[in-house]
This record gives C-alpha cells, sequence and structure tokens, in this order.
C-alpha cells in the first residue's frame, strides 16, 4: 500500500477548528460546557498546530506539526498545571541502550493508504525511531475495524466502527481484547454546517435497562469552524 505523510481532511478550506465538550449526565449535565482543543490549518489543508485544554478547560498542551525530510513530524510542550500529577516517566530495560534522539521533533508519523484513498495504517514513531503506537485500519461495507497496537506490538484496542452514507461515525463499539466481549458501545448524531462539516455531535452510550439495549446522552461536543 502507498504510504505518505497526511492528515485526516475537513470538508472546505477549513483555517481552524475549535472543539469544546459538555458531559450531558451526572450532577454537571448541561452545565460544564469547556474547550478541549484547538486546530489550526494552513491553506493546503494540513494540520500545522494543536492547542489541547485539560479537565478544568485550561491550556494544557501545544503541538506544532511540519516536515523534515519528506516525513510527517511535530514537537509537542506542555503546561504543568499545580492540580495535575507528574507525568509518567516508562522506566528503559535494564543495560538496554537507547537509540539517539533527534531533538528537532517530538513525534514522527507514518501513513499508509490504500486505492481508494482510505487509511490503512497510522504509525507513531519517538524521534529516537522507536514505535510508539499503530493504528491498522480494514474495511468491509460501512463499517471499519481498528486495532491498535502498543510499541510492543501487542494488541490493547479493538473497534468496530460504523459509517452513514457520507462517511460519518454513527456508531463505535470496543471490545475486550482478551476474549472480544464488548466494552462499550456509543452512537453519534449530528448537526452540520453549510459546508457539511458537523458543528455538534451528541455522544450516547449504551445501557442495559430490564434486559433491554438502549442508548442514554452522555456527552455533547461543539465545533467552531472558521474557512479560508
Amino acid at each position: 500500500a502507498p504510504c505518505a505523510a497526511g492528515d485526516d481532511r475537513r470538508r472546505g478550506a477549513v483555517k481552524t477548528v475549535l472543539q469544546e465538550s459538555e458531559s450531558l449526565s451526572g450532577p454537571a449535565a448541561g452545565n460544564d460546557r469547556k474547550p478541549s482543543s484547538m486546530k489550526y490549518y494552513n491553506q493546503d489543508g494540513n494540520l500545522t498546530k494543536q492547542e489541547r485544554y485539560d479537565y478544568k478547560g485550561n491550556l494544557s498542551e501545544i503541538t506544532v506539526f511540519g516536515y523534515l525530510d519528506g516525513a510527517r513530524v511535530s514537537n509537542s510542550k506542555g503546561i504543568e498545571r499545580p492540580y495535575n500529577p507528574p507525568p509518567i516517566v516508562m522506566a528503559s530495560p535494564s543495560g538496554a541502550p537507547k537509540p539517539k534522539s533527534d531533538p528537532r521533533y517530538s513525534n514522527k508519523f507514518a501513513f499508509c493508504y490504500d486505492s481508494q484513498k482510505r487509511l490503512l495504517e497510522k504509525t507513531w514513531f519517538h524521534s529516537n525511531g522507536e514505535v510508539q503506537i499503530r493504528y491498522v485500519y480494514k474495511y468491509s461495507g460501512n463499517q471499519r475495524e481498528e486495532l491498535v497496537y502498543a510499541h510492543d506490538g501487542s494488541l490493547n484496542q479493538r473497534y468496530i466502527v460504523v459509517f452513514d452514507d457520507k462517511g460519518n461515525e454513527i456508531e463505535q463499539t470496543s471490545f475486550e481484547t482478551r476474549d472480544g466481549s464488548v466494552r462499550y458501545k456509543y452512537s453519534y448524531t449530528y448537526e452540520f454546517d453549510a459546508k457539511g462539516n458537523w458543528t455538534k455531535r451528541i455522544t450516547s452510550k449504551s445501557v442495559t435497562k430490564y434486559n433491554k439495549l438502549s442508548f442514554e446522552p452522555a456527552y455533547a461536543h461543539y465545533r467552531t469552524i472558521t474557512y479560508y
């Protein structure tokens, strides 16, 4: 399959996307709308910068994206907050020398597509060349299976996603990797702008009551999109 550097695409010449989230269940339901991310795109449609916000709505990380030697790379800087625990540092195996890191970036990305331009694989690398995480996608009709592999090659997540006829995700099921049982299932409904990009998405989680499966609203996500 052909591999290249790439990004998720949006409909139209998107300039920025501000995403906010809000809980629809629990004591704060409907009253805790906060920013979760801000993305900036250039006129070629490539992501150039991303800001992430923590659970309190405060800026927590800034990532810039670019290209080095033809590869898609990023560099991130976290913002420490007194209420956040320190980051977990993974210990390296005793006596195992680590490859030298490239100081110019934090992560490198590789993307593989099929002849229909559908994403087949997405791999994140550390700046020393080691694999951080790898995503593999398989398609069947209006469904896509997503397999997530850890740095050691072990499978640690598996999902089945269902799309509508316009390519919007309308259902996601997460499975246990040990026995294949269902961990959770979500369904999605949308509101769209004139370009066909969603501006509001309601996430409902499956619940079983009286031996009957139903979906209850759990989260709302909002996107404010600007265009070139």
